[in-house]
């Protein structure tokens, strides 16, 4: 139920669900170089989540890559 909902939902260890709901946003958490830093990775699965992500770019232009 919640999953077909407009909600965000964040999934640890998603990837185990990939197969039955392949149209998504993978957001990987990375360290940086500093102990502080870290970097966050947005990997569109499908059209809906690539205009996202072209609006997060336009929106944070910026940040670093």
């Amino acid at each position: 139920e919640m999953m077909e909902s407009e909600a965000v939902i964040v999934i640890e260890w998603g990837e185990w669900l990939q197969p039955e709901y392949p149209q998504h946003l993978e957001i990987n958490l990375e360290y940086g170089e500093q102990e502080d830093e870290r970097r966050m990775r947005f990997t569109p699965r499908s059209a809906r989540y690539e205009a996202l992500c072209e609006e997060l770019k336009k929106d944070y232009a910026g940040f670093r890559d």
